[in-house]
């Protein structure tokens, strides 16, 4: 599995580029990647590795909770102009990388394509790309469907 999380980064952008057209309106020009951007993250983008961990993940973004407020533990360990590495805990670690930006949906709102890639202590490791986008200026981040 570790060996085979390179695929959705590098070939999971040619899709999204393909159907992205130019943003009318662009909610995400001040998109940071620091230790803010936890509040604005959806919850889903944290590893759920059974029934357990994922009901409680989608109750959670039903009521709106951010990343940062239903794993408040997360430390941002590293982070670069395009990529953030965040600490869960005990063990887990989730890293997500800027691919692209364009309005994949053709809402006319600016999306940011990201591959984001969870990995352990240990030798699991497994990513995929997700489009997200903000219907407001510093509004929570979520997920785009396309």
């Amino acid at each position: 599995m570790r060996m085979a999380s390179w695929f959705p980064r590098r070939c999971g952008v040619i899709p999204f580029l393909e159907r992205a057209l130019p943003s009318v309106t662009n909610y995400l020009h001040d998109l940071k990647l620091n230790r803010k951007l936890l509040e604005k993250l959806p919850v889903n983008l944290a590893p759920a590795f059974n029934r357990e961990e994922w009901e409680p993940q989608e109750q959670a973004l039903k009521e709106g909770k951010s990343f940062m407020e239903f794993y408040p533990e997360s430390k941002v360990v590293r982070r670069g102009r395009n990529e953030i590495e965040i600490k869960m805990g005990e063990g887990y670690t989730v890293c997500l990388t800027v691919l692209a930006y364009g309005d994949v949906n053709h809402d006319g709102l600016e999306d940011v394509f990201l591959y984001v890639h969870h990995g352990t202590e240990g030798s699991m490791s497994y990513g995929f790309n997700v489009v997200l986008n903000r219907k407001m200026l510093n509004g929570k981040l979520e997920q785009v469907a396309w």
